[in-house]
């Protein structure tokens, strides 16, 4: 659109979806790109040499740097690019020898050492791994992993442990996971990821938030961001104090509260026995018991009438110690730690194993090969333990870690690594398994403890004997089962069979869909401590119900009963009585939906007998639209009094009958004729003579002049080619008045015809001289051509004859112009067609200078705009319009840009974004291995005085795995505590930490 120097811009177009459509600005901006305030782009998009993507040519005239870039991945079919550190260490590096247990990459040369400043008894491993008191005089910390942080402040009694590539903890937190964070005194973050930021918090699970004081996240992306909160479950999000959210995407956002789903995905609570205390939790039994009535699905088909208001409206929890769960695998070992461990079988992983240190780390083993550790066709991969083997199918995974006698990692090229740690210990792409004979064989699954199986993507089994065999399920505790997608199974024994469904406590089923079960049929539990509900979705305690009327024995069944509605529509209610029951003592209603009493149905004219019998009605309209009232009367009903209505072209009033009479009789004198309107109002219909006829309507009158009308055009037709044959006579401009009624069948020629003078010549028809007809007096005759005839003027006043010359060229313009019309009305304009409505409110509109609007209602206010299409605006100078402010239009077909002014496609956008993507990817796969670092580091308790722990533990968040291995020993006596460990990530990273308590 425009020229060259004078561009125009196209505004209003719409976000393009299409492969040829036009993209906006906001679509490019989205992707990176920057502008000044003039429009003129001041970055540029990083693009392929040709569509065939083989090769980018960089624009920097002395070539261009590219920073930030991701460490690709090193083997013989890598496609990705590196950086100058994996460069660095190619040419400068030195490599650190190898063992059969244990493969450690570094660089060698001092250039990514780790360091400790100002602490004593502290381990740093891993490339740039950092251990840093302030002031001096803190003590027994550890950081393994690539950049790995522990801060102290020499004012902790405990150590700050960390563990995982770029994790961080502060004054005595613990940080397990690639990117993990524990940035205050006493938080823990285990996961990739994961995030416990304000005292005392803790975040378990890939990508979990503990944002709040003293507050718990466990689950994938779980977040509890305020103090004291607690969500359990993938996704699961309490963000108000003190409260709880429990379950797979559930909600807890309200004060001190406990929530089992999320607004449009509530769950039930089952197996909940009766409550009895004011506290306690109510179920369908007891309110049943009241009134209340629901269909198969649960779904409630009647509510209760409710008082206005209650107090009563708060609860003090009764727990004094918290509540200990059990069987929960992978716990904090610490010395505020109240999780339960699975020791036995990290233990099981370091028998007959021994640590040594060196620049990194190494770990000797039998040392005759026969129980070598294997990793096949895979890269930056850990085996560890006798016949451990990391095996990827096919070329081309890596960061893989098996540790534990016949632990098997089975990859399947996934950007993620897999994680086993464990005796017999089995993991399939990108999972993480912690136990001897745990198996976790599917995407993102975490089985940990012995025997734990997690089946299906993105499910958590943690217990001995756990399963969780549901898409993202969830079981915690011995003999636990998730049976089904989105379950959750907390307590030994617990079950879940149903979608959904929260199991809660030992030996507790759920198995109806989207429920939550604190027991099983026949083992139920009441629910106490519970606080007043206050929203529609909240459970409510006895106290409430008391306050509403209702009254239990001890047993807590309910001996009295509520007034309730019909159905949850709320529009009735039916009384209990058997034969009917009057509500007295109703206070005369004012809003609209108030009951209304029998001195107000008087006072409106309603009339009530004794016996309560009505003996009159009211007029009502049909149905609430209110556009029909039909009368009652079996025979009609007649509305007298009805004053006269307006008539207007707008009016909607009723009219009476002297109105209509009016009407009918100013309508009877019109058509005349004796026309008349009788008594009842009905218009009696004329009476015409025509013709020697009578007809009683004006069409049939207007069809016998019609016909005699035309036989008279006829006649005179008929005389008019008599007189133009020459054979009349001419007229007599005074004839005889009583001409005779029998003329001579033979008269004489001499006295009738005209002489051949008069014959030829050209007269009036009349002495009025206002009419010549050519060819005679008899109509009859041929007509006459008139020739010779000069050409008239052709103007307003002009009274003159035209000639046929005239006429031609007329004609030849008429037919012409007739032609375009019909061709445009067929088939438009050549190679243009518009369907434009008739009315001229839809006119386009260019009011601007230079300015065109193409369709219905465009406008092209702004100086040279154009506005394209019906409603489409340009009211800014110098741009091109296809839509309007809500009603944007695309513009599809649109060509690759190729110069700095041209419209982009959203092909291009796409590679644009597929670009970045590939970057972000690549920076996803660093930090996603440093997580899976801090999380492999073992800290295990002797069972003894004079006793040595050795252990060693694996990491995996996302895929990405890392190693870590460690020893703790416990004095003679029992009071000292000594621990040290180093872990180790796929890409080579390291990090180290060492711990010394004293127990009194």
């Amino acid at each position: 659109m425009g020229s060259a120097g004078a561009e125009s811009q196209i505004v209003n177009v719409k976000a393009g979806t299409s492969l040829t459509d036009a993209v906006n600005m906001a679509q490019l901006k989205a992707l990176g790109m920057t502008t000044d305030a003039g429009g003129t782009i001041t970055n540029a998009f990083v693009a392929y040499d040709s569509a065939n993507k083989n090769t980018i040519k960089l624009g920097g005239t002395a070539g261009t740097k590219l920073s930030n870039v991701a460490a690709g991945i090193l083997s013989a079919t890598s496609m990705d690019a590196v950086n100058g550190s994996q460069l660095f260490a190619l040419t400068d590096g030195t490599s650190v020898t190898n063992s059969a247990y244990m493969r450690v990459m570094g660089a060698g040369n001092g250039s990514d050492n780790a360091s400790i400043v100002n602490a004593v008894n502290s381990i740093a491993i891993g490339s740039r791994a950092n251990i840093q008191e302030d002031p001096k005089g803190g003590a027994n910390h550890i950081a393994i992993g690539t950049n790995a942080t522990a801060l102290g402040n020499a004012n902790e009694v405990t150590a700050t442990t960390v563990v995982g590539s770029n994790a961080l903890a502060k004054g005595a937190s613990s940080a397990f996971g690639s990117g993990a964070s524990a940035n205050s005194t006493y938080s823990v973050a285990i996961g990739a990821n994961s995030l416990a930021s304000v005292g005392g918090a803790t975040a378990v699970g890939s990508g979990a938030q503990s944002v709040g004081y003293s507050s718990l996240a466990i689950g994938a992306t779980s977040k509890a961001s305020n103090d004291f909160a607690t969500a359990i479950g993938g996704q699961a999000n309490a963000t108000a104090p003190s409260s709880v959210a429990l379950g797979t995407n559930s909600v807890a956002d309200r004060y001190n509260t406990v929530s089992v789903g999320a607004a449009g995905s509530e769950r039930q609570i089952v197996n909940l026995k009766a409550g009895t205390s004011s506290t306690d939790a109510v179920n369908v039994s007891q309110l049943t018991a009241l009134g209340m009535t629901t269909d198969e699905s649960g779904t409630i088909t009647n509510a209760f009438v409710a008082y206005d208001d209650t107090n009563k409206n708060t609860i003090k929890l009764g727990g004094t110690a918290g509540t200990k769960l059990s069987n929960v695998a992978a716990g904090i070992l610490s010395a505020t730690s109240m999780d339960a461990v699975n020791g036995s079988q990290l233990f099981a992983l370091t028998d007959g194993t021994s640590v040594t240190n060196s620049a990194y780390m190494k770990v000797t083993g039998a040392g005759n090969g026969s129980d070598n550790a294997s990793i096949v066709n895979a890269t930056s991969s850990i085996a560890i333990g006798s016949r451990a083997k990391v095996q990827e199918l096919p070329v081309g995974g890596s960061n893989h870690i098996a540790i534990g006698t016949n632990a098997t990692v089975i990859g399947n090229t996934s950007p993620i690594a897999t994680t086993v740690v464990g005796s017999n210990a089995v993991g399939y792409s990108a999972s993480s398994v912690f136990g001897s004979g745990a198996t976790a064989n599917s995407n993102y699954s975490v089985a940990i403890g012995a025997n734990s199986l997690a089946s299906v993507g993105a499910s958590v089994a943690v217990g001995i004997d756990t399963k969780a065999v549901g898409y993202s399920a969830v079981a915690f505790g011995s003999g636990s089962t998730a049976s089904t997608d989105h379950a959750v199974a907390i307590g030994g024994n617990a079950l879940v069979t149903a979608g959904g469904s929260v199991a809660l406590g030992y030996n507790s089923v759920a198995d109806r869909f989207n429920t939550v079960s604190v027991g099983a049929a026949g083992s139920e539990r009441q629910i106490v401590n519970l606080k007043a509900g206050t929203s529609s979705t909240d459970a409510v305690n006895v106290s409430q119900l008391t306050a509403l009327g209702m009254t239990t024995d001890e047993s807590g069944t309910i001996t009295n009963a509520f007034v309730a509605y019909d159905d949850t529509n709320k529009d009735t209610i039916k009384l209990g009585g058997s034969a009917g029951t009057i509500i007295g003592n109703v206070k005369a209603g004012v809003e609209q939906s108030d009951a209304v009493n029998v001195a107000q149905l008087n006072a409106a004219g309603l009339v009530i007998g004794s016996d309560g019998a009505v003996s009159n009605a009211f007029v009502a309209y049909d149905d609430t639209l209110k556009d029909t009232i039909t009368l009652g009367g079996t025979d009609g009903t007649i509305i007298g009094n009805v004053k006269a209505g307006a008539l207007t072209p707008t009016s909607m009033e009723a009219i009476n009958g002297s109105q209509l009479f009016d009407t009918s009789t100013r309508m009877a004198a019109m058509l005349g004729g004796g026309a008349s309107v009788n008594a009842m109002g009905a218009l009696l219909a004329p009476t015409y003579k025509v013709g020697g006829a009578e007809v009683h309507d004006v069409g049939s009158a207007i069809g016998n002049l019609d016909g005699r009308v035309t036989q008279n055009s006829s006649d005179i037709a008929g005389i008019l080619g008599t007189l133009a044959s020459g054979s009349g006579s001419t007229p007599n401009p005074n004839p005889d008045p009583n001409p005779n009624p029998n003329p001579s069948p033979n008269p004489d020629p001499a006295t009738t015809n005209p002489t051949p003078v008069n014959r030829n010549a050209l007269v009036y028809d009349s002495a009025d001289r206002d009419q010549v007809t050519l060819g005679g007096f008899n109509m009859a005759s041929a007509p006459v051509r008139l020739s010779n005839v000069a050409a008239g003027e052709l103007s307003t006043s002009s009274t003159d004859a035209i000639n046929g010359a005239q006429l031609n060229t007329t004609n030849g313009r008429l037919s012409a112009t007739e032609n375009a019309i019909a061709g445009y009305q067929a088939a438009g304009l050549e190679f243009v067609m518009v369907n434009s409505p008739t009315d001229s409110g839809s006119k386009p509109s260019a009011s601007g200078q230079d300015s065109i609007a193409i369709g219905s209602n465009a406008q092209a206010a702004g100086n040279n705009s154009i506005a394209i299409g019906a409603h489409s605006v340009a009211d800014d100078p110098n741009t091109v319009s296809v839509g309007s402010a809500d009603n944007e239009r695309r513009v599809t077909n649109v060509a690759a840009g190729t110069k700095g002014t041209d419209a982009a496609n959203v092909n291009q956008l796409n590679k644009l974004r597929d670009d970045v993507g590939s970057d972000m990817r690549s920076l996803q796969r660093a930090a996603f291995s440093g997580v899976a670092a801090a999380m492999a580091m073992p800290n295990l308790m002797p069972s003894a005085p004079g006793k040595t722990v050795m252990a060693a533990g694996v990491g995996n968040f996302k895929g990405y795995g890392a190693f870590g291995a460690g020893a703790t020993y416990r004095s003679g006596d029992g009071k000292w505590l000594v621990n040290g460990a180093v872990s180790l990530t796929g890409n080579g990273d390291a990090g180290m930490r060492a711990q010394v308590g004293y127990e009194f």
